[in-house]
């Protein structure tokens, strides 16, 4: 069925041709110094990732921002997460930064608690301990085909070849760390390298790769969640936002929503880089989508997106289209060039979407800029 409904998708493009750090590291704690900062739980147990967002909207704010203005580099974890006022994550208006202690004392109703980054140098990769119970440490990810049913911190041991699948994650409070690692599959006609599914608050982290497969990466009724500086190639789709809501619109998923997508690469698939066919209210920020065989960026049923700063290059279709459907999608300051079809397309008549600022060459309504 799953396949149909990607069928749809195919010949529907055939059709078109013809997150928080204190000001400081919190006191007596050390900073996180192994590979993924895992010696540092102390023998704690963890209780999940932290929902920002939620804290700074119970502290009177309504939104997060980045005082560093990305979310990743040297020790970007710390001094970087903080509560705004302002729209813009990256340059964030009045920006007050957030204790991570006190932040998980309040997500998880308790005073024995600490915060630690798995990554030092990544600012979404803050964890919540419990300064009491039996440890529960980090899980390894030694095989393919390996479902993630249960929430923690899980990370790819080694690379994974001639997966028919990657990674499902099917829970919330989940994060994986690929470690420079990559998964392949076999072939682009088959398989999932990553499938979320039904989950909230799932942090993705590189550097790594997913190749070689239907869909390098699958995800369908998602919240909440992040992913950043993963390389999807060699596949059907890069990134597919919710596939089964194509052909089925309002089930067996809503559309994945809230989430966010920073500096990976969705380039030199054999179909197009990045597909939403169920989505709502996500960021794409730094992401690459460049000489894909159809579309670099296909808005479908796509709808509040927040697709800023990306570049968009030499694919063989449109670089950046949006159907009829589509609508209250922001699309600035990106970069969309030598797209065969051209560079940014729409089917609406009017104005529905936001195209602002962007570097083109070739696009169909006078009023996109």
């Amino acid at each position: 069925m799953r396949s149909v409904r990607y069928l749809a998708l195919a010949l529907l493009v055939a059709s078109a041709a013809c997150e928080q750090a204190p000001l400081a590291p919190e006191a007596g704690t050390d900073d996180v110094t192994a590979q993924f900062g895992f010696t540092n739980a102390g023998g704690k147990t963890l209780l999940g990732g932290l929902n920002v967002w939620a804290y700074c909207n119970s502290q009177g704010y309504p939104t997060v921002g980045y005082k560093r203005g990305w979310i990743e580099g040297p020790r970007y974890a710390y001094n970087n997460w903080a509560c705004q006022t302002g729209p813009d994550q990256l340059n964030p208006t009045d920006p007050h930064p957030i204790n991570m202690t006190a932040a998980c004392q309040w997500q998880y109703d308790t005073k024995a608690v600490q915060a630690h980054p798995d990554d030092p140098d990544h600012a979404w990769s803050w964890k919540c301990w419990s300064s009491k119970g039996d440890a529960r440490g980090p899980v390894e990810i030694t095989s393919c085909d390996t479902d993630i049913t249960a929430p923690g911190v899980y990370f790819l041991k080694a690379d994974l070849t001639g997966c028919l699948n990657g990674i499902a994650v099917r829970s919330d409070d989940v994060t994986v760390h690929l470690g420079g690692h990559s998964i392949l599959g076999l072939g682009p006609h088959v398989g999932r390298g990553l499938n979320v599914v039904a989950s909230n608050n799932v942090t993705i982290l590189g550097p790594g790769s997913i190749d070689n497969f239907f869909a390098a990466a699958e995800w369908e009724g998602v919240t909440g969640s992040r992913m950043s500086s993963v390389t999807f190639s060699g596949s059907r789709y890069g990134i597919a936002l919710n596939a089964d809501f194509f052909t089925n619109p309002g089930g067996p998923f809503p559309p994945s929503a809230g989430n966010e997508f920073y500096g990976n690469s969705f380039s030199g698939n054999t179909g197009s880089g990045i597909v939403m066919n169920g989505a709502e209210n996500n960021k794409f920020r730094g992401n690459d989508a460049n000489a894909n065989v159809d579309f670099g960026v296909y808005f479908y049923w796509a709808n509040g997106n927040d697709f800023k700063g990306n570049k968009v290059l030499s694919n063989g279709a449109a670089g950046i289209y949006t159907v009829a459907g589509a609508h209250d999608n922001v699309i600035q300051g990106n970069r969309a060039l030598d797209n065969a079809w051209g560079d940014l397309l729409t089917e609406n008549a009017t104005q529905l979407n936001t195209w602002k600022a962007n570097t083109f060459g070739v696009a169909n309504q006078p009023w996109i800029n």
